[in-house]
């Protein structure tokens, strides 16, 4: 049973059968596309919010709104 664990790459492993780190690197790879990935999606959440935000003031700014609420 595995009683190490790589801090660079997550891989489980004994002493007898040591790490691979070609499969190491491998991950290490994987895991950094994978980060590259979650922040451009980040990006695009705050672009989005930043763009519903400057909506929402242009719209805050119009009267129309404020009828509309009224005669509800």
């Amino acid at each position: 049973m595995a009683d190490r664990q790589c801090s660079l790459c997550g891989q489980f492993y004994t002493d007898d059968e040591g790490h691979d780190y070609d499969i190491c690197v491998s991950h290490c790879y994987d895991q950094l596309e994978q980060a590259r990935i979650d922040v451009h999606k980040a990006i695009d959440r705050l672009n989005d919010a930043y763009a519903h935000v400057n909506e929402a003031l242009r719209i805050q700014k119009q009267d129309w709104w404020r009828k509309v609420k009224g005669q509800k």
